[in-house]
């Protein structure tokens, strides 16, 4: 999966909220961790971290679905961001 950036705005920023699905609905059992190659503005919730901004480049972000026992990773998915460089002037 892929998203690119509207270069036409003066900052890429990036809202997420990500739910983990047992059998097709929310569950306790599960959670997740979201990483990335730039600092995202956690939360207490790691499913839904705060708005961040998207440093210009090619950029991971990996999302992880965790049984919430003991951490077992039960997928994960990658999204490539690319935040093209903005002409100024």
């Amino acid at each position: 999966m892929e998203y690119t950036c509207d270069s036409s705005q003066s900052d890429c920023k990036i809202n997420l909220l990500f739910n983990p699905l047992l059998d097709g609905l929310e569950s306790s059992k599960l959670t997740c961790e979201i990483t990335a190659d730039f600092p995202l503005e956690t939360t207490a919730d790691p499913c839904n971290p705060n708005t961040s901004l998207v440093p210009v480049g090619d950029h991971v972000l990996t999302f992880k679905i965790l049984q919430t026992s003991d951490n077992t990773i039960l997928a994960t998915r990658e999204v490539l961001l690319k935040n093209p460089i903005r002409a100024t002037g």
